[in-house]
């Protein structure tokens, strides 16, 4: 009797001793891995923050101009969510982190926020000519719709806002993509081409196709939704290519081409 009891208590002493151990064993895993788990927390949120904060480009020259709450002229670094105004005077010569530049010209107001994989200049008021190369990462927005370019190749382009005149597009080079910020559809502005929409218009018009120069004036979606769409002679192009190249303000002020306008069926997104 008495050998039996030694023996089932060196048995349970045995089993009590392999479950603590193996108790012990699983609440080291587990440390191991939250331990694990946080350092690796702790080394990507530096590089998130620092993907977040890197900066979206950088002011190349500029004159009478504010970035955030900073006035003056010369380089600057851009952040994200950062607003550059000029005044009635002023200009600026902006290279983003994609390589595109983008000439801003005078009573302007962008905003220069991250877009995922794209960068969002957020045109509140005045003018922009974007130029990209291959890589087309670049989205310039207003309140009723976003400008890119068309294609994977070198691009240049006009934005213009105003409150009275609505807002105008022109293509100088490649094609440019303009869609509406949450509807769907698209609509393609050709090479040579310009696009004048009205302040209480919206929607789209037809899509003509590229050999189509003779201005024309399209009725979009909504109350007096109207686009007048035209051709930019090569003077008017050249002008704004040099305007950028050499930061003259004056010289990407186009004027529109004007000829006789025909009527064009609206379409719908």
């Amino acid at each position: 009797m008495e050998s039996d009891s030694y023996f089932r208590l060196n048995i349970n002493r045995i089993i009590n001793k392999h479950l603590k151990e193996e108790i012990v064993s699983t609440k080291t895993r587990i440390q191991i891995a939250f331990a694990t788990i946080a350092a690796c927390l702790l080394w990507l949120t530096p590089l998130a923050r620092a993907e977040g904060d890197a900066p979206l480009g950088r002011v190349l020259h500029s004159y009478g101009t504010t970035l955030g709450a900073v006035s003056g002229s010369g380089p600057q670094t851009i952040l994200n969510g950062e607003v550059l105004t000029t005044d009635g005077a002023g200009n600026a010569l902006v290279e983003l982190s994609s390589g595109a530049r983008v000439k801003i010209t005078e009573n302007s107001s962008v905003r220069f926020v991250r877009d995922e994989r794209k960068i969002q200049m957020q045109l509140d008021k005045g003018q922009v000519v974007v130029e990209t190369s291959t890589s087309p990462a670049v989205v310039v927005s207003t309140s009723k719709y976003r400008f890119e370019a068309a294609q994977l190749a070198e691009c240049r382009y006009l934005v213009r806002v105003s409150k009275e005149q609505g807002t105008t597009v022109g293509a100088m080079k490649g094609n440019v993509l303009i869609q509406p910020p949450t509807a769907g559809g698209s609509y393609i502005l050709h090479q040579g081409s310009y696009a004048a929409i009205n302040a209480d218009g919206s929607g789209l018009p037809s899509q003509a196709g590229p050999t189509a120069r003779k201005s024309q004036s399209a009725t979009g979606q909504g109350k007096s939704g109207v686009w007048r769409i035209g051709s930019l002679s090569e003077a008017e192009s050249l002008a704004v290519e040099l305007g950028i190249a050499g930061g003259a303000a004056a010289a990407i002020a186009i004027p529109l081409s004007r000829s006789k306008t025909s009527a064009a069926s609206p379409s719908v997104p």
